[in-house]
């Protein structure tokens, strides 16, 4: 059985109003680093968009070939359009 998927790891880091931290991909064992220092002006929120996008393009060539996929979904970024639902 072929598992292919993006799951969301936690940074660890102290003091840290958000836990946003790395994206695996259970394929390759690569991690992308979703953490941004200092969040936009326009939320509180620490989550780097752009990096989710990157790392679910890097998983689309994947799923066709696999048996389950296995995803964690960012609702911030899902109810604005962006993030996992919007590259499948």
């Amino acid at each position: 059985m072929t598992v292919v998927g993006l799951v969301a790891e936690m940074h660890a880091l102290p003091n840290r109003s958000c836990a946003a931290g790395f994206l695996r991909d259970l394929a390759s064992n690569a991690r992308f680093s979703m953490y941004l220092e200092t969040s936009p002006s326009d939320t509180s929120c620490h989550l780097d968009g752009s990096v989710v996008d990157a790392a679910c393009m890097a998983l689309l060539g994947q799923i066709e070939t696999s048996d389950v996929v296995v995803l964690s979904k960012f609702g911030k970024l899902e109810g604005t359009g962006s993030g996992v639902a919007a590259r499948l």
